[in-house]
C-alpha cells in the first residue's frame, strides 16, 4: 500500500509540473546556429520541436540574441525550399492519382468491351486488379496529399512564430 500512496505524490508533483509548462514554447540553443545562420541540423530540430504544437496555438521561439539578425531570412530560405518540394509533391500524387483512377476505370470497363474476358476466371481477377489500381489513387488522393498539406501547414505555422531573443551568459 505504500506504493500506491508514494506513486500518487509523485502524480501530484508532475502534475503541478506540468501545469507549469508552456507547451508552445521553442528554445533554439547557440549550437544550431553556424557563421550566424540556423543550420539544416537546426531548421530539423526546430520542426521537430514545432510537431506536437497545436496551429491553432502561436508558437513562441526563443532564439540568442547574437542570431537575431540573419535568423528570419535563414528560416524563410529553407522553409521556401521545403514548401516548393512539398508543392511538387503534391502536384505529382495529384496527377499520379488520376492516371491510377483512370487505368482501374479502363481495367473495370474492358471486360463489356472483350467478351473473352466476361468469363468468371478472367473477370473476377480483373476487378480485383482494377480495384487495387483505383484504391492505389484513393491513397494517394485523399491520404498522401493530406499528408503533405499537414507539413506545408506546420511550416507556415513556425514561420508565424513570435520570435524572442534571450542572452546567453
Amino acid at each position: 500500500m505504500a506504493d500506491k500512496k508514494l506513486f500518487k505524490e509523485i502524480e501530484k508533483r508532475l502534475d503541478y509540473k506540468i501545469e507549469k509548462i508552456n507547451k508552445n514554447e521553442i528554445v533554439l540553443k547557440e549550437d544550431v546556429f553556424k557563421d550566424g545562420r540556423l543550420t539544416k541540423l537546426g531548421y530539423v530540430n526546430l520542426k521537430a520541436q514545432a510537431e506536437y504544437i497545436s496551429t491553432n496555438d502561436e508558437i513562441d521561439l526563443f532564439i540568442p540574441f547574437a542570431y537575431e539578425a540573419k535568423f528570419m531570412n535563414t528560416l524563410e530560405y529553407l522553409a521556401a525550399l521545403e514548401i516548393a518540394r512539398i508543392k511538387s509533391d503534391l502536384r505529382q500524387a495529384r496527377w499520379i492519382a488520376i492516371i491510377l483512377f483512370l487505368i482501374g476505370l479502363v481495367l473495370l470497363i474492358i471486360p463489356t468491351i472483350i467478351p473473352l474476358l466476361q468469363q468468371k476466371v478472367f473477370n473476377d481477377i480483373e476487378v480485383i486488379i482494377s480495384w487495387v489500381f483505383i484504391w492505389s489513387s484513393v491513397e494517394k488522393m485523399f491520404f498522401e496529399r493530406n499528408s503533405l498539406k499537414k507539413d506545408k501547414m506546420k511550416i507556415l505555422h513556425i514561420l508565424s512564430a513570435n520570435i524572442i531573443t534571450y542572452w546567453i551568459i
